[in-house]
């Protein structure tokens, strides 16, 4: 509505021309869906599946921060898999336990991606540490763990990570290629530390006493009455022919 009247597709002149507009939205009926926390196991996978999906639009549209949110939902509904006893909900379904189990993986790593398109880095790191703590040659975990370090120009640890991640896929050339760009980055910024480390020596040792070979008021003057005196010896001079 505009001015309490309804709008077609296209907008008014005067409100085409406005710098900001206030939208007033009647909320007439809604539908408040399934409780998926009461479902059984077998009806829990394949709703989160289908959110799954949803989240995955979501993502291709650029839509990070709310299907991040997603995710993160569909990983609530799978937190009793973190406890010890959990295998005895999955009697006689071995293979129902790994497929919830990797749904929540994939969901962690999707999180993790969703945090990188976000500059959220330490997100992404604690999703991923997770993922790695169950998937200990998890390739996409490492890989989006180095692109969180990159982000928080930690290039050491992202270094680390990328040369584990070749060990277990020497074949990964777009790891290969983010390995090189971090090796380049961090000789740089290992240059710029030491030239700012050796420029504060030099300023430590301009203002250390202990470098002046002597001080402007020890210097020896060059005058009659006065020659090879100090300074501070013609200050004070000058000061008590001022007095008389």
């Amino acid at each position: 509505l505009l001015g309490g009247a309804p709008f077609g597709d296209s907008l008014p002149a005067v409100a085409q021309q406005a710098r900001a507009l206030t939208l007033r939205v009647t909320l007439l009926d809604y539908n408040k869906g399934p409780d998926a926390a009461s479902f059984d196991e077998e009806d829990r996978l394949p709703f989160a599946l289908r959110r799954k999906a949803e989240a995955n639009r979501l993502f291709g549209e650029g839509r990070f921060r709310l299907a991040r949110e997603r995710y993160r939902q569909i990983n609530l509904l799978f937190h009793h898999l973190d406890r010890p006893k959990t295998k005895d909900r999955f009697l006689g379904k071995p293979e129902l336990f790994q497929d919830c189990r990797k749904l929540r993986i994939d969901c962690r790593l999707n999180i993790a991606a969703c945090s990188i398109k976000l500059q959220d880095p330490k997100a992404a790191k604690e999703a991923c540490d997770l993922v790695l703590q169950q998937v200990p040659e998890s390739t996409k975990a490492f890989f989006r763990r180095a692109q969180a370090h990159m982000q928080q120009r930690d290039f050491v640890q992202a270094c680390r990570d990328l040369q584990r991640l070749l060990e277990i896929d020497p074949k990964l050339l777009e790891a290969r290629r983010l390995l090189e760009k971090a090796k380049k980055l961090r000789e740089d910024s290992d240059k710029k530390q030491k030239g700012a480390i050796k420029c504060d020596r030099m300023v430590s040792k301009i203002k250390d006493d202990r470098t002046d070979k002597y001080d402007y008021l020890d210097a020896p003057l060059d005058m009659d009455e006065m020659e090879g005196l100090p300074v501070s010896a013609w200050a004070q001079h000058g000061r008590e022919m001022l007095r008389r």
